[in-house]
C-alpha cells in the first residue's frame, strides 16, 4: 500500500517517530502533507536548538518566505536564538546589496528604527557597510530615523562619511529631515570624520551642501582644518582652504592650523597656508614651534616670507634662542640668514649664540655671527661670561683666534666683578697656546690683579696625595690626619687653608685628606678667595711653559702683588718643583729683598737661614742679585 494512500490519522502517528528532516522531506512530497504536517514542522523548528533555529529563520528570509517569516517572528524565534544571534541575522540583512532581505523582513512587520542591543539600527549598519539598497529602502519609509545615534553618538551620517560611502551619504543628506552638523561624544562632525580619514570625494560632497559649518570644534577644540594640519593631510587641506567658510586663523588647544603645521613638520602644508593672503603668519609661535621639533625644511620656508617675525616666542625666548639651546647648528646657519634675527638674545638657559658657539669651537657659525651687521662680540651671557673668554675656557684655540683678529673684541673684558681676564682664564686653565696667542696681542693687559679662581684645579687625577712644605726644612711631607680630619700638627695648620677632599687611593679605598691652599696642584672642594694676577697663578700651578712665556713679556710686572708681602716670587717657594723658582730667580727684575710674611723678613733672608733649602740653592747658584 501507498503512504499515500494512508489515513491522516496514521500519517501523523508515523511523523511523530521521523526526525525533523525527514519529517520536512515528507512534507514536500505531497500538497496533502504539506497541509497535515506544516504546524508540526514549525512547532518542532521552534523547539530546536539556538543555532538551528539560527538557520531556519536565515533560510525563511533567504527564500523570501514571508509566512514562514511571520510564524516564526510570531512565535518569538528571535527570543529563541538569542541576542547575538539575532543581531547576526539583523547585520546580514542590513549588508544586502539586494534589498530583499529588508523587504521580507519589512513585510513581516519588523520595525526599522529598533535600536538594538550594540546601540545600531538596521539603518546605521547599511550607512556603516556602505549598502546603498538598503539605505534607500530605509530612507524612502515614512517615520524613518536618519539621525538615531549609536553608543559612541555617531549617527548613519557619521559613519557613511568615516567609511567613505559616497553615495549612501547623498542619499542621508537628501533626506529633509538630515543633521549635517550632528556630533557625537567628542563633540566630532560628519566633514571631520571625513576629513580626519581623508576621504575626499564624501568631503567634497558635505562642502557642497550650504548647510554645514566648517569650524564646530570638537571637545579638545580642535576643527576639520586642525586635524588634517595635524595628521599632513594636504589634499584635504586645499579642500578645505577653497571653501571661503572656512577659517583658518582660529586657534586650536591654543595653535593655530599654521603652527600645528610646522611643529608636526608637515612643510607642504605650511606651503600652502603661507600661499594664503589674509593669514596671520605670526599668531601664536609657529616658527618657534618648528625650531623645537628641529623641522629645518619648515624653518626655511617660514624665514624666507618676510611677514614672519623671526624672533618671536613664548615668554621672551626667541627661535634663535631655542636653536642655540638645542644646538641646531643648520637651524642657527638659517637664521643667520636673516638681517632682521636678534643675535644678541640671551637664550633661556641664559646663553647667547656667540657665547654658544664659541663654547662648542663652530668655527663656521663663529664666523657668521661675526660677520651679522647686529652682532656684540662682547656681550656677555647670563653667567658673565664673554664670548672670547667662554672659547678659553673650553680651549677653543680657533675660536680665539677669529675673535682676536675680528679686532672688536675686548681682550680686557674681565668675567663679572672678579677682574678675572681672558688671559688669567688662560693660565689659570693651563692653555699654553692659547696664552701665547693672548701676549701675541699687544693690547693685553698682562697685570690685572683678579679673584683667584676657585674650584678650577684638575679632577682626573687617579690619585692625589695632599702635601704641604714643612716650615722648618722646607721639606716636602704629608699631612697627616686624625680620624676626623683636621691635621695631627695642630701648631702648624695655622697656614694652611682647611679644604677637604676625597681621594683615591692606590689600594681604591676612599680617604680624606687636608692640603695647604698653596698646594693647588690636586682638585679642592674649598678654598679662600684671594687676589691674583696671570704670573701668580702660574707661578701656583706650576706651569713652567706659561710661567717663562709670561716672563718673556716686556710688560710684566714681576713684583707685583695684590697685597705687598705676596708677590709671584713668594708663591714660587710652594712649588713642588723647582723650575719656576729658577725661570723667576733669573730674571734681573726681581727683587728678592721685598718682605714675603707678617715677620718681613726677605726671601733671601729665609732662604740663608735655612728655611727654604730648594731656593736657598738656586740662589746661590744664580749668585743673587
Amino acid at each position: 500500500m501507498s503512504l499515500l494512500d494512508l489515513p491522516n490519522e496514521l500519517v501523523l502517528m508515523i511523523s511523530a517517530h521521523l526526525e525533523t528532516p525527514e519529517l520536512n522531506s515528507l512534507l514536500k512530497t505531497n500538497r496533502r502533507f504539506i497541509a497535515l504536517l506544516n504546524q508540526d514542522l514549525w512547532d518542532r523548528v521552534l523547539a530546536l536548538p539556538a543555532p538551528m533555529a539560527w538557520n531556519a529563520l536565515l533560510h525563511a528570509i533567504r527564500s523570501y518566505n514571508r509566512v514562514g517569516l511571520q510564524r516564526l517572528l510570531a512565535r518569538g524565534v528571535n527570543d529563541r536564538i538569542g541576542e547575538t544571534l539575532w543581531i547576526d541575522i539583523i547585520h546580514r540583512v542590513a549588508v544586502d546589496e539586494s534589498g530583499e532581505y529588508l523587504r521580507t523582513l519589512l513585510d513581516c512587520g519588523v520595525d526599522p528604527n529598533i535600536k538594538y542591543p550594540d546601540s545600531l539600527t538596521i539603518l546605521s549598519r547599511a550607512a556603516r557597510a556602505g549598502c546603498v539598497s538598503v539605505v534607500q529602502i530605509l530612507t524612502a519609509r515614512n517615520g524613518i530615523d536618519v539621525n538615531v545615534l549609536d553608543m559612541t553618538g555617531r549617527g548613519p551620517l557619521s559613519l557613511a562619511a568615516q567609511n567613505g560611502h559616497k553615495e549612501v551619504v547623498e542619499l542621508l543628506l537628501g533626506h529633509a529631515d538630515i543633521s549635517i552638523n550632528s556630533t557625537d561624544h567628542l563633540s566630532q562632525t560628519a566633514l571631520l570624520h571625513a576629513v580626519s580619514n581623508s576621504k575626499t570625494e564624501v568631503v567634497e560632497v558635505l562642502l557642497a551642501n550650504p548647510h554645514l559649518e566648517l569650524n564646530i570644534p570638537d571637545i579638545y577644540n580642535c576643527t576639520a582644518l586642525y586635524w588634517a594640519c595635524r595628521a599632513g593631510l594636504s589634499n584635504m587641506v586645499r579642500l578645505l582652504l577653497a571653501d571661503k567658510r572656512t577659517d583658518y586663523n582660529g586657534d586650536a588647544v591654543d595653535l593655530t592650523p599654521l603652527e600645528i603645521a610646522a611643529s608636526n613638520r608637515h612643510a607642504e602644508i605650511v606651503r600652502i597656508l603661507l600661499e594664503l593672503d589674509g593669514i596671520d603668519v605670526n599668531k601664536r609661535w609657529p616658527l618657534y614651534s618648528a625650531v623645537n621639533s628641529e623641522a629645518e625644511e619648515v624653518v626655511k620656508l617660514l624665514l624666507d616670507d618676510e611677514r614672519i617675525d623671526a624672533n618671536r616666542g613664548p615668554e621672551g625666548d626667541t627661535p634663535l634662542g631655542l636653536a642655540t639651546r638645542a644646538r641646531c647648528i643648520a637651524l642657527i646657519r638659517l637664521f643667520l640668514g636673516r638681517k632682521d634675527v636678534l643675535v644678541n638674545i640671551t637664550a633661556s638657559n641664559g646663553e647667547t649664540p656667540l657665547c654658544a658657539m664659541a663654547s662648542e669651537g663652530n668655527e663656521p657659525l663663529v664666523q657668521l655671527l661675526l660677520a651679522h651687521p647686529g652682532i656684540d662680540v662682547n656681550l656677555v651671557d647670563y653667567y658673565g661670561y664673554t664670548p672670547l673668554i667662554s672659547a678659553i675656557t673650553r680651549g677653543k684655540f680657533e675660536v680665539v683666534r677669529l675673535l682676536l683678529d675680528d679686532g672688536r673684541a675686548d681682550v680686557n673684558l674681565p668675567y663679572g666683578t672678579k677682574h678675572q681676564t681672558p688671559l688669567y682664564w688662560a693660565v689659570a686653565q693651563e692653555h699654553c697656546a692659547i696664552v701665547r696667542l693672548l701676549l701675541s696681542d699687544p693690547r693685553v693687559r698682562v697685570n690685572t690683579i683678579a679673584d683667584a679662581i676657585i674650584n678650577t684645579m684638575k679632577h682626573d687625577l687617579e690619585m692625589l696625595v695632599s702635601l704641604s712644605i714643612h716650615q722648618q726644612t722646607g721639606a716636602v711631607v704629608p699631612v697627616p690626619l686624625d680620624e676626623y680630619g683636621s691635621s695631627v700638627n695642630v701648631s702648624d695648620t695655622k697656614h694652611w687653608a682647611p679644604a677637604r677632599i676625597l681621594v683615591r687611593t692606590e689600594d681604591y679605598s676612599l680617604m680624606s685628606f687636608r692640603f695647604s691652599r698653596q698646594d693647588i696642584r690636586g682638585p679642592r672642594s674649598t678654598a679662600p678667595t684671594y687676589g691674583s694676577t696671570p704670573l701668580i697663578e702660574a707661578a701656583i700651578r706650576v706651569l713652567s711653559k706659561i710661567f717663562q712665556m709670561l716672563l718673556d713679556n716686556t710688560d710684566i710686572k714681576v713684583n707685583q702683588a695684590y697685597v705687598p708681602c705676596h708677590t709671584p716670587v713668594y708663591h714660587t717657594k710652594f712649588s713642588l718643583r723647582g723650575e719656576t723658582v729658577h725661570f723667576l730667580l733669573a730674571d734681573e727684575r726681581v727683587d728678592i729683598s721685598l718682605p714675603h710674611n707678617s715677620t718681613n723678613w726677605t726671601l733671601h733672608d729665609q732662604a740663608m737661614q735655612g728655611k727654604l733649602q730648594m731656593t736657598a740653592l738656586i740662589i746661590t747658584d744664580i749668585g743673587g742679585h
